[in-house]
């Protein structure tokens, strides 16, 4: 599977901090317009092919929500869920079995169970991924940026850089006044503000969210 040939790629390669800004600089444009569309790197799609979707600007944002939509619900075994049954023993406890119960949502087609319980999950997660275990003071998109300026990742710097585009488009602030808001949006999703049913769409923009999270945890141990 693609992420598998990820992680061999970047174990394969001495790390090096000019690599790192050549790779950031090639694939920038492309993580940066998935991620504000609310499309995470795709570990299971190979990335030229993710890449070249974001790149043809000709693509509407209904263009890319069809494309994954049906890439990630053809099988959402293979797509999805088995990257997160490989690496969620990661997650403390609570995550894990909300996790697990979000999938069972999913599954049984209760998508309006999904959105909320899955940026919980995202919080819980990133909290030791870019904000070294503090509970308080959090820095998600900070600390996930601190950890690419600082670092010689390589490759790794790729997820970490999707994820962070993505926290600016689902966790910015937004008026709760608006009506008929239909933005993936963290604010939204956990005070409850959201008025019309969501469907498929979002559940599965933040399960591919969830599963880079935890890939980048195991990147981490390389």
């Amino acid at each position: 599977m693609n992420y598998q040939k990820f992680v061999a790629l970047f174990a394969s390669e001495e790390p090096m901090k000019e690599l790192t800004n050549i790779l950031i600089d090639a694939n920038k444009d492309a993580l940066k317009r998935g991620a504000s569309m609310g499309w995470v790197m795709a570990l299971s799609l190979d990335f030229d092919s993710y890449k070249e979707i974001f790149l043809d600007e000709s693509k509407s944002q209904n263009d890319v929500d069809e494309y994954f939509i049906a890439y990630y619900s053809s099988d959402f075994d293979e797509t999805i869920k088995c990257l997160l049954l490989e690496y969620s023993d990661i997650l403390p406890a609570a995550l894990k079995s909300l996790l697990d119960e979000s999938v069972w949502a999913f599954e049984n087609q209760k998508y309006q169970i999904c959105i909320p319980a899955l940026f919980s999950i995202i919080e819980g997660a990133l909290v030791d991924l870019s904000n070294n275990g503090e509970r308080k003071n959090i820095k998600y998109k900070r600390g996930l940026e601190d950890t690419v300026t600082d670092s010689s990742l390589n490759f790794a710097a790729l997820p970490l850089i999707s994820l962070s585009w993505f926290l600016d488009y689902a966790f910015k602030k937004s008026d709760f006044d608006q009506n008929n808001f239909i933005e993936l949006n963290r604010h939204w999703a956990l005070h409850g503000r959201y008025l019309d049913i969501h469907g498929i769409k979002p559940a599965l923009q933040l399960f591919s969210v969830v599963a880079l999270i935890l890939f980048c945890y195991e990147l981490q141990k390389v």
